[in-house]
């Protein structure tokens, strides 16, 4: 486990309390449960990412530089398969930790709950990165990183804050809702989701802590719809079957 700074470790702690969603270009874009002003009051809960020159952002640039070891270690292949955030196939990430099968399965439930909680997620972290326009870790070397570079859309992708580490931790979040029993694995999951976009070299820890800021902002905003509390009731139920 890599050892982030405390700061990471008592966000996640607290935090307990897009990527793309791609799709044919004629399907309309995904629903998600809050209103626009809602979402538009939660994105305005962040402050900026760490200074330049800053200690925060010295140790942010040395556990990107720590983490490149990682290359070819299970855990870096890992990062490689948690790259992947499209909703529809994301029930997969938390299998072990639910306790179920769900490759292979038909599981509308699980992926329309994931799919709109990505929805609210996006929306939220998306005004953040186009305010703060953090380069990733990447963009200024060569280094390794566990998935190629796309220089055309990493020009205008942004660090700050993780789309990963906020719907990461909003599905866990949520997740963990759905089947109390299994919370402890499912958080586990979820902050590992975060934890994989480090490893891989495209966001440093303070990135992940404002996501996972975000993602349990939203998740405890969507309580009030009674959508939310549907969907999460359907999968509560297909979870059990």
């Amino acid at each position: 486990m890599i050892q982030f700074s405390r700061s990471l470790a008592l966000a996640g702690v607290l935090a307990l309390s897009m990527a793309s969603l791609a799709g044919a270009q004629t399907a309309p874009a995904p629903q998600g449960y809050l209103s626009k002003e809602t979402a538009e009051s939660l994105s305005s809960l962040l402050g900026p990412p760490p200074a330049p020159g800053s200690a925060r952002e010295a140790a942010d640039r040395d556990t990107y530089q720590r983490t490149r070891a990682l290359e070819g270690s299970p855990r870096w292949i890992l990062a490689q398969d948690q790259h992947d955030a499209d909703p529809s196939r994301a029930a997969r990430l938390f299998d072990c930790a639910l306790g179920i099968r769900s490759q292979g399965r038909e599981t509308p439930a699980l992926t329309r709950l994931l799919t709109r909680v990505i929805a609210d997620v996006s929306v939220v972290y998306s005004p953040a990165k186009r305010v703060y326009k953090r380069p990733r870790p990447l963009m200024d070397n060569d280094l390794k990183v566990c998935v190629a570079r796309d220089p055309k859309a990493l020009a205008t992708s942004w660090s700050y804050p993780s789309g990963h580490g906020a719907f990461g931790w909003a599905w866990a979040l949520a997740l963990a809702e759905a089947e109390p029993e299994r919370a402890p694995q499912i958080l586990k999951v979820g902050l590992s989701l975060g934890e994989g976009r480090v490893v891989c070299g495209y966001h440093y820890p303070s990135d992940i802590e404002a996501g996972r800021t975000l993602g349990a902002a939203v998740y405890g905003a969507e309580h009030v719809s009674p959508e939310f509390q549907a969907d999460l009731a359907a999968a509560r139920a297909e979870i059990e079957t």
